[in-house]
């Protein structure tokens, strides 16, 4: 698909690209300058640039299909999409739909709903907690709690400890009918977070 026609209409400013550019040749530069051999240097920058051509083209095709996700999360008929999308006929509608099928794994990990729970330690011996859970609550990941703490102070934490993606945020709190006897009064909720 032509990234071309798909992104016809969206303007990006010069400080914008400057500023995707800093960001990525910031930390290639930072790693290359460790080295003080200028061959040793030369190397590790072509690795670098090797990597960019690889993943330059996965990053633009990986947001073809999150944006393809996007549509299809609105539940509008594709005919319905071509006013608001500005894509302007529904065959360019549906060659964008199509790509949602072929989501990229790294954005599908990073976009994924996760569940976030309080435990008190007791069932691990540990201390207290907030815990992201997989799907039958095995504890994925951890950060002390202390009484008091909020939802958004778990993201934060759990954002700063790299157990979720910057930008995360809460999706739904659900309260706990039949909580778990290791969660604290006052915090038998799950939280579902994403980005």
């Amino acid at each position: 698909m032509s990234t071309s026609v798909s992104t016809t209409g969206y303007g990006v400013e010069q400080h914008e690209i400057d500023a995707a550019v800093r960001s990525a040749l910031t930390d290639v530069l930072a790693a290359a300058a460790d080295h003080t051999d200028p061959i040793i240097r030369y190397h590790e920058l072509t690795r670098a640039q090797r990597l960019w051509e690889t993943a330059g083209p996965r990053i633009v095709t990986a947001l073809v299909a999150e944006r393809a996700a996007a549509l299809r999360a609105t539940g509008m008929r594709q005919a319905d999409l071509t006013e608001p999308t500005g894509l302007g006929t529904q065959q360019r509608v549906s060659q964008i739909m199509r790509a949602a099928d072929r989501r990229d794994p790294v954005a599908v990990d990073l976009t994924k709903a996760r569940e976030i729970l309080v435990s008190d330690g007791s069932e691990a011996d540990e201390q207290p907690a907030w815990i992201v859970v997989d799907d039958e609550d095995c504890i994925l990941a951890g950060v002390p709690f202390t009484d008091g703490d909020t939802i958004e102070d778990a993201i934060t934490a759990l954002t700063a400890a790299g157990h979720l993606p910057p930008g995360t945020r809460l999706v739904e709190q659900e309260q706990m009918m039949d909580p778990y006897s290791w969660q604290p009064d006052g915090y038998n909720y799950r939280w579902t977070v994403s980005l």
